[in-house]
């Protein structure tokens, strides 16, 4: 029959006294221990790659949104930039867009054609910022946006043009905020408000 007398402490949630929690740390201790050193650097070496690899992507999806930011409203005022980053966050979280801020910048790619979500992504320009202090800002802007630190002013619009443009498209659309020189668009109705 086993004996779990002394090993009680360990069947709860959490230890309850600082006695406890000392046993805890000691057996966890005295285990970890145990393990051979050649594991410990190998889960070591997987957690570290993981974790860059995290956060690379994370760095590429932001330079992703800073450049979309950067190309589609620089000249903008900042609600008008961070208004522009949400429709590509917002069509992130939509099911019916790609699944990252990347894919979702670059969708409808294909040489030649002129039909991308975004015109600056395959206009056959440059896609290197030429303004240091620009690009600066729009990557502060798109940092604000990706981490949830600025709210979203377009109430999740999904599409947006420029005010000198009639696209087709937004004839099936909801009419969303004017926000600068952008008027943004919902697929469902909801109540606008202009601003800029």
């Amino acid at each position: 029959m086993l004996n779990l007398s002394k090993w009680k402490y360990l069947l709860r949630p959490t230890p309850e006294t600082e006695f406890e929690l000392a046993l805890l740390r000691h057996d966890l201790g005295r285990r970890w221990a145990k393990v051979s050193s050649w594991l410990k650097f190998a889960l070591a070496g997987a957690a570290g790659i993981f974790i860059f690899a995290a956060e690379a992507n994370g760095e590429r999806q932001l330079d992703c949104l800073a450049a979309n930011l950067y190309f589609e409203a620089r000249s903008e005022p900042i609600e008008g930039r961070l208004a522009v980053s949400h429709v590509v966050l917002n069509r992130v979280a939509d099911a019916r867009f790609p699944n990252s801020v990347c894919a979702v910048v670059q969708q409808d790619d294909k040489p030649g054609d002129i039909s991308c979500q975004f015109s600056w992504w395959c206009d056959g320009a440059s896609n290197k910022p030429r303004y240091p202090g620009d690009w600066k800002e729009s990557q502060a802007l798109a940092y604000q946006a990706y981490w949830s630190l600025a709210e979203d002013p377009t109430d999740g619009a999904l599409w947006y043009h420029a005010t000198y443009a009639k696209p087709i498209w937004r004839l099936r659309l909801y009419r969303g905020p004017r926000i600068g020189l952008h008027v943004f668009y919902w697929d469902s109705p909801r109540e606008t408000v202009e601003t800029g």
